[in-house]
């Protein structure tokens, strides 16, 4: 009788063997990918993204902050004073600050998000951004804002391409 089920018992196991071979060759691309490094070029910072009421016409940014006098420089240059968003904490030499702001808006509801910065098979990084708008429906305090996201970066992130999406929040 043992010597029975061992018959049994080496045909199934090459049946086995054999699939998870298979297995391997069809889907190597997919096992491989999950062993490759976090694809994601981004961290949050807290109270981030945020609306900040200002009153000085700006267009949108979106850039690389590599030093605390830079971003300082930019707060000035988008509200006329650099103490009107806090510095994050951020020690600049292990990371940048990547700051995204939408154009001056002219009544609150805009809210405006770095979704994601992935690095694409080019080695160029990407950044996927949102800008929530209030719809037709909606009626909010004409007050004039920006809208602006800060994430810190890695370092060695030289340049981002930007592509937005734009989301109508309907109000009811």
């Amino acid at each position: 009788m043992k010597k029975n089920k061992s018959n049994l018992l080496i045909p199934l196991i090459v049946i086995v063997v054999l699939i998870l071979v298979l297995g391997f060759v069809l889907l190597r691309d997919n096992i491989f990918s999950y062993f490759k490094p976090y694809p994601y070029a981004l961290t949050r910072i807290k109270d981030f993204p945020k609306v900040v009421e200002s009153t000085k016409v700006s267009q949108k940014t979106r850039t690389i902050v590599r030093s605390q006098e830079e971003y300082k420089s930019l707060m000035k240059q988008l509200f006329d004073d650099e103490n009107k968003v806090a510095m994050p904490e951020n020690d600049f030499s292990k990371n940048d600050l990547y700051v995204v702001t939408t154009e001056l808006n002219d009544t609150k509801g805009y809210k405006f998000k770095v979704r994601s910065i992935v690095k694409d098979d080019a080695g160029k990084y990407e950044a996927v951004l949102e800008r929530q708008k209030p719809g037709d429906t909606c009626v909010n305090d004409a007050v004039t804002n920006i809208a602006m996201d800060i994430v810190k970066i890695d370092k060695n992130i030289q340049e981002i391409d930007a592509e937005k999406v734009d989301k109508v929040i309907e109000c009811k």
